[in-house]
């Protein structure tokens, strides 16, 4: 489909605003003489078509079926601007999005075309992105990584809900060996604490084994300084080889984990955990006295860093790629112990630092930079299991569980094969460590996600900006209503509810004394009255954006035109400055009186809440959606091929250089299908290497999305 102009209907919204649409008339392309009034040339319509860069999963192909379904009365027939502009209500109101237990800034973005004009027939299209990304987790360095290769995840199209997600996966290193697996995950309808998620991977060979099994839940906090919460049961089984012998672990834990609102990032968390750790260590190989080789143990583990992402999110980043930085730092200590008591046996420390760096050099082409630098060290009190010890190669561990934060706890290097670093000078593993690894890859064949025809167009940056403008004003009036002084105006409610019931009662008790002079005061007294009842029963009844507008219209009017609504200032005119000066009635004096004082109060409120506060709250909640919305607009591809090189440098210690350092450098090449596959397959080279050592190492892994 090209598309050289643009017509957009737009829906940009916070979880807890209402939606805003900007609606162009469909625009003509593809042999469509422009600004042509194709119903007073008498066209029909030859074939409808509604389609979505998200039609490869199951649900958003059938909410496009089901769209399909209710404009298809339109192929055939005569076109009309009315019912074209229908069709794209109908459309956008289908609903493409699975619901989200958690706070979500909600895209749905339609470009409407009219295309293939012959015989005074046209095709009619509707193209439609659909997304909800969450407003802080998109900001972290996981989440910058995860736009790339599945971006479907990002843009919240696959929280689904009772469903299963199958995800099968394979690889091959020497250790390993060829191994196949998956993970299975299953999120429940509660999503919030203390059940949301149950999740299963493994991955096993002919050498190996892995398994994990986690329950876990998640909290999203509307306001404070916590933004995001979860907890994790998480089972572990495995067992792996390691130069002539085995290391395995059984374990038990849980874990919490939580990250802070913007600007900053800041992410901490706790677990506790439990098991045995084995191992048998090459026969040659001296094993260190402080070492044992089996056991049980308990450890408490504690970890803090931050993470975020650089992008320009102004007018600019909204109308073409520009250049994005993921970042991350994180810090772990274990206190580890192989008794039943409260004995400190072992005190292991890591330090991970993750930098990805994205340039645009073309379009939907990038170059991308990533970089790791991780180091680590034990401090042995009395003794620490041999499996706890440090072990090197082309596979990558994490320091905790789950994928939403990532701690690398050993070294990483892709010449030499999965725990095969292993030789100090102490024996068999390391108590310290550091690696450096580089890979920079290049998206050279790609076929975009968003097709370039929509994002090209001048008019397409400044309407998408106009929609995220909107949506920022409407989160920030979110955040207005949490503001103290605010919930102290809402507090007043009832009171105005019940003066206001007691004046209507003693206006409507006076008028049956009206002289033919003060009928019509008596009216206009009523009528904001009536009006003022009906919007403070209605504030009570509602929250957020619609309570929010419905106090604004009883106590001060639109915001810039006073004089519209401000039912409470106009009950004061009518009914006391105008109606009781000539009446004189003090059972209407008396209520109009107290609710007077009121409505002063409550404006104090609302002159007392700070917009400022609310407003700087409100964009920085939304930078990180817009960054990832750009990635998703100008740099995610459905497919992409592109070649991949490796640098890395490790050293396991106590170990001089000679035995403990090593170097990787090679290449290969990675193919990502969104729809269902990603692979990486490549060599990298072992220059500094020991007798018994290869000259390198083939890494080569393939991961397949969800099957269902």
């Amino acid at each position: 489909m090209r598309l050289s102009i643009l017509a957009l209907l737009l829906f940009v919204c916070p979880a807890l605003a209402q939606d805003t649409a900007v609606k162009d008339p469909p625009i003509a392309i593809g042999g469509c003489p422009a600004g042509t009034d194709f119903e007073a040339a008498g066209y029909s319509i030859r074939a409808v078509k509604v389609e979505s860069p998200f039609g490869f999963l199951p649900w958003i192909a059938s909410a496009m079926g089901k769209a399909r379904s209710q404009i298809s009365h339109l192929q055939g027939n005569p076109y009309k601007k009315a019912e074209v502009d229908k069709a794209q209500d109908d459309v956008s109101n289908v609903g493409f999005l699975p619901d989200s237990p958690d706070q979500r800034v909600i895209l749905d973005l339609m470009v409407t075309s009219v295309e293939n004009c012959s015989g005074k027939q046209l095709d009619l299209n509707f193209w439609m992105l659909s997304s909800q990304i969450a407003p802080v987790l998109s900001g972290t360095f996981e989440s910058g990584t995860q736009e790339k290769t599945s971006p479907q995840t990002s843009a919240g199209l696959d929280a689904l809900k009772d469903k299963f997600k199958i995800s099968p996966s394979a690889g091959y290193n020497r250790t390993d060996r060829l191994y196949a697996g998956g993970s299975a995950q299953y999120d429940m309808t509660t999503g919030q604490f203390p059940l949301g998620k149950f999740r299963i991977d493994g991955i096993g060979s002919t050498s190996m084994h892995n398994l994990e099994a986690a329950l876990s839940g998640a909290y999203d906090a509307a306001t404070g300084w916590l933004a995001h919460s979860q907890w994790e049961l998480n089972y572990q089984s495995n067992s792996e080889p390691a130069v002539d012998s085995r290391l395995g672990q059984n374990r038990l834990a849980v874990q919490y984990s939580a990250v802070s609102r913007t600007p900053i990032l800041v992410r901490f968390g706790m677990s506790l955990e439990g098991g045995n750790l084995q191992s048998t260590p090459p026969s040659n190989v001296p094993v260190a006295s402080n070492t044992i080789t089996s056991t049980g143990y308990g450890s408490l583990k504690f970890f803090l860093g931050t993470t975020g992402r650089w992008q320009k999110t102004d007018n600019v980043s909204l109308g073409r790629a520009v250049p994005f930085n993921t970042f991350s730092g994180s810090y772990g200590v274990e206190l580890g112990s192989t008794n039943s008591g409260s004995d400190l046996s072992w005190i292991k420390h890591v330090a991970d630092f993750a930098d990805d760096l994205t340039v645009p050099v073309g379009d939907h082409r990038w170059v991308d930079v990533d970089t790791h630098l991780t180091g680590g060290f034990i401090q042995v009190r009395s003794a620490v299991p041999q499996a706890a010890l440090f072990f090197g190669g082309n596979r990558q561990s994490s320091f905790i569980s789950g994928n939403d934060w990532a701690i690398a706890s050993e070294p990483f290097i892709r010449s030499i094969s999965a725990n095969r670093l292993a030789a100090t000078t102490a024996g068999f593993g390391g108590t310290r460590f550091i690696s450096f690894n580089s890979t920079v890859s290049l998206a050279t064949w790609r076929f975009p996600l968003v097709p370039a025809e929509v994002t090209s167009d001048k008019s397409f940056s400044k309407q998408l900006q106009d929609a995220f403008t909107t949506s920022t004003n409407l989160l920030d009036v979110g955040y207005q209503t949490q503001d103290p002084h605010y919930l102290a105006l809402i507090s007043n409610l009832p009171e105005v509810q019940t003066l206001l019931t007691s004046l209507k009662t003693a206006v409507t008790a006076s008028q049956k004394a009206a002289t033919p002079q003060t009928a019509s005061l008596y009216m206009a007294c009523l009528s904001p009255i009536r009006r003022a009842l009906v919007r403070v029963t209605d504030a009570q009844k509602h929250k957020g954006q619609a309570q929010y507008s419905e106090v604004v219209e009883l106590t001060q009017g639109a915001t810039g035109h006073p004089e519209q609504e401000n039912w409470l200032s106009k009950i004061q005119v009518a009914c006391v400055n105008e109606l009781n000066a000539q009446v004189n009635d003090a059972t209407i004096a008396g209520p109009a009186g107290e609710l007077d004082t009121l409505h002063s109060t409550m404006k104090g409120d609302i002159a007392a809440i700070d917009p400022v506060a609310s407003h700087a709250r409100a964009q920085a909640e939304m930078m990180f959606p817009k960054a990832t919305l750009n990635t998703l607009l100008y740099q995610v591809n459905l497919f992409s091929l592109s070649p991949v090189l490796v640098f890395d440098v490790a050293h396991l210690g106590p170990a001089p250089s000679a035995l403990g350092t090593r170097y990787a450098v090679g290449g290969g090449v990675r193919m990502d299908l969104v729809s269902h596959v990603n692979f990486t397959l490549g060599y990298a080279a072992n220059p500094k290497r020991l007798a018994n050592e290869g000259k390198g190492a083939l890494f080569f892994s393939m991961g397949l999305n969800n099957l269902f």
